[in-house]
């Protein structure tokens, strides 16, 4: 979900349902994925246009690497080592965390320019069991 600086919600380029995955592990590794909702349509997945291959690169993300927990500041940081936007590499993504029972929304502290606006972005995570 988005959401304007006066806190009314906006959609973001992932859609209504996106799907995604991430995942930290206890040796302090981390990994997430995300792809919109719905996925671009191409007619044939062995040769995309190049129309077709930007649209899917814009339709997903996928970083990885390493994390940092701070439950006094209920943070966590991705120190990104490898990412589908090479520009991301060596950054460092703060999200504030917020747990409410198998759920984990993640907020990142910046926000984003989606659609010409600046918006806030929330990433609600459920644990899989």
């Amino acid at each position: 979900m988005a959401a304007r600086p006066n806190g009314e919600a906006s959609l973001t380029k992932w859609g209504k349902n996106p799907i995604g995955f991430i995942t930290y592990t206890q040796d302090g590794h981390m990994a997430a994925q995300i792809m919109r909702d719905p996925p671009p349509k191409v007619g044939d997945p062995d040769h995309p246009t190049p129309e077709e291959s930007e649209a899917l690169l814009d339709s997903y993300l996928a970083y990885g690497g390493t994390y940092d927990f701070d439950p006094g500041m209920k943070t966590v940081t991705h120190h990104v080592q490898l990412s589908i936007y090479p520009s991301d590499i060596g950054e460092n993504a703060i999200r504030k965390v917020e747990f409410d029972g198998d759920r984990v929304t993640l907020t990142p502290t910046e926000t984003y320019a989606i659609g010409g606006e600046e918006v806030f972005v929330k990433l609600t995570w459920r644990k899989l069991r």
